[in-house]
């Protein structure tokens, strides 16, 4: 069986003008504002390699708080994470040609998060025509992991998203190598993950649990010597797995040194990345690391 692909990323943040501040800074090419029909909006960073971020902010609590009423596994768990850590990495988003297979396949590892969430709305393309887009989620559901959600998601529109005038980059960024999460035991979480990626055996090291996926960027979960080691952060005192951070494939380490610096962001060399420290605007890491020659 082959595993399941990254598909994205989802990261809370206040507002979707300092997300896209702090992402230009850094080079990227980001999507206009988009709102979802149940109060939320994102403003994403696609990649060529069918993978991206989405920087994610409530537009309208009423219609978050509505919609967690109605059942919306979406908004119930970005909700959540937004009470307990306020903005941050929230979800990993898995790839998948059919949601209810990927539910079937969560519920016999008892892990069904609920119902599919089906939400479509209308894109405008360039040359001025109008197609549908929209997405199925399937959750993955581990009342241990309050601050970190693995769901898998259908697109429906897969071309429109990915296409070349949507992933092209000042920084030449063409996509994830890595996804990296925290966790101070990450054995306790292994289930959940092999679950969710669809990936049985992981290796494992004195630094945590790494999946070698079969396609797209692979995974890391690291203990807190991981942590310090490749990104600097001091691990956390809460259990449960963090999304900290993505590891980005550009032409040129220099370059974006050299925007990090003009930008006044925080950034170091470890362990053979460029690593830009979470703001909060973006409370995110973003390391960078060149493409293979």
């Amino acid at each position: 069986m082959r595993t399941r692909g990254i598909d994205h990323l989802v990261i809370c943040v206040d507002r979707l003008a300092a997300a896209r501040a702090h992402l230009e800074a850094l080079g990227f090419a980001v999507q206009a504002d988009a709102r979802h029909p149940f109060g939320t909006g994102n403003a994403c960073v696609m990649f060529a390699d069918g993978t991206y971020l989405e920087p994610l902010a409530v537009l309208s609590r009423d219609e978050v708080r509505e919609a967690v009423v109605k059942g919306n596994d979406f908004c119930r768990r970005q909700d959540a994470f937004r009470f307990r850590q306020g903005r941050g990495g929230a979800m990993l988003a898995v790839k998948s040609a059919n949601a209810d297979e990927a539910r079937q396949s969560f519920a016999a590892a008892g892990l069904d998060g609920g119902p599919i969430l089906d939400f479509r709305r209308p894109q405008t393309l360039a040359d001025g025509t109008e197609r549908q887009i929209g997405v199925r989620l399937a959750f993955a559901r581990d009342d241990r992991s309050a601050d970190f959600t693995v769901f898998a998601c259908e697109h429906l529109a897969a071309d429109i998203l990915f296409s070349e005038e949507r992933t092209r980059h000042p920084n030449g960024a063409t996509g994830l190598s890595r996804v990296i999460l925290g966790e101070t035991n990450p054995t306790d979480f292994q289930y959940l993950l092999q679950t969710g990626l669809s990936d049985r055996d992981p290796r494992a090291s004195s630094l945590g649990l790494s999946f070698d996926l079969d396609e797209g960027p692979d995974l890391d979960i690291l203990g807190a010597a991981g942590e310090a080691a490749f990104l600097g952060t001091a691990g956390h005192s809460e259990r449960g797995p963090r999304l900290l951070a993505a590891v980005v494939t550009v032409p040129d380490l220099e370059a974006i040194k050299a925007r990090a610096e003009a930008a006044g962001l925080s950034h170091a060399m470890r362990a053979g990345r460029l690593v830009v420290d979470a703001s909060a605007d973006f409370s995110f890491i973003l390391a960078f690391e060149e493409a293979h020659k």
